[in-house]
């Protein structure tokens, strides 16, 4: 079976912070934030960096999961059969037979290891923090949080394209140790290795 409607449904809570407060908040989750390695995004200049900036990038996201889901672009998350093929999904997954797992086409060691709003004792030490962007920057993930799963790899292929493509929003990444700048990302779904997901959803979004 596959989806043929979504719900969205928010948490006013989160709505609590700005926009690059909570973009910031969201990125730093994973990894424990005692050590010399600091991680913020900018998803808005100052002018936007408000609440509504934040509901704006996070309903994009989960509308991005309607889309992906209702759209048939992935494979169903409350389904196990399979019934593709899914242009997007076939883009950077394979799905492992033997067990119903996804696997990225791009290898990504590192990936296994983060686990966003983690608890303490699952984050991921502070001093693998830049080699996990480091891996990334070599990958097709338009973000770390979209290289979690196919559905997030979707919703945020999707939403960091309106944002950025569409709206004219930055997305500005920075990985800091001390004052220095370790490590840096601006628009990442603009740039060559993202080129495929790129016009896979801009084509998505001409066909409405």
């Amino acid at each position: 079976g596959d989806e043929a409607f979504s719900m969205i449904i928010l948490d006013r809570v989160v709505f609590e912070r700005t926009a690059n407060n909570w973009a910031t908040w969201k990125e730093s989750s994973w990894f424990k934030t005692k050590g010399p390695t600091r991680v913020s995004l900018e998803i808005e200049d100052p002018a936007g960096d408000t609440r509504e900036g934040s509901f704006r990038f996070i309903f994009l996201h989960e509308l991005g999961h309607v889309v992906g889901a209702t759209g048939h672009h992935h494979p169903s998350w409350l389904f196990s059969t399979w019934s593709g093929p899914y242009p997007f999904y076939d883009l950077a997954w394979i799905r492992q037979r033997e067990d119903g797992s996804d696997r990225p086409i791009s290898p990504f060691p590192l990936r296994r290891d983060v686990h966003f709003y983690a608890g303490d004792d699952r984050r991921v030490d502070n001093a693998k923090v830049l080699d996990v962007y480091t891996e990334l920057a070599k990958t097709d993930f338009v973000s770390l949080y979209g290289a979690m799963s196919p559905f997030d790899d979707f919703a945020e292929s999707f939403a960091t394209y309106v944002h950025v493509a569409m709206v004219k929003k930055p997305y500005r990444l920075r990985v800091s140790r001390g004052a220095d700048t370790a490590a840096s990302m601006n628009a990442p779904i603009l740039e060559p290795r993202c080129v495929k997901k790129r016009e896979a959803i801009a084509r998505i979004l001409e066909a409405k």
